[in-house]
């Protein structure tokens, strides 16, 4: 699980970092990758990543933490 639960909004530039990381993450084996953040606007960034690179299923972003782990556990 990551933690931008600080972060403001994502700058536009970071989309491009994002989707190298997912490529990363996806070549390591993870099944699941939650990421906390502080902020609506942030979440839908990253989620909005993950649906335009293919990763809706591996990668999503929560702003409760509880709602990250149940979505982790989930098979």
């Amino acid at each position: 699980m990551g933690d931008l639960s600080k972060c403001e909004p994502l700058p536009t530039d970071v989309e491009t970092l994002n989707q190298k990381v997912q490529g990363w993450i996806m070549q390591q084996g993870c099944r699941k990758v939650a990421q906390l953040v502080g902020n609506l606007n942030t979440m839908s960034q990253v989620n909005a990543f993950a649906e335009k690179s293919g990763m809706r299923d591996i990668l999503r972003a929560f702003n409760i933490k509880r709602t990250a782990e149940l979505w982790l556990d989930m098979k």
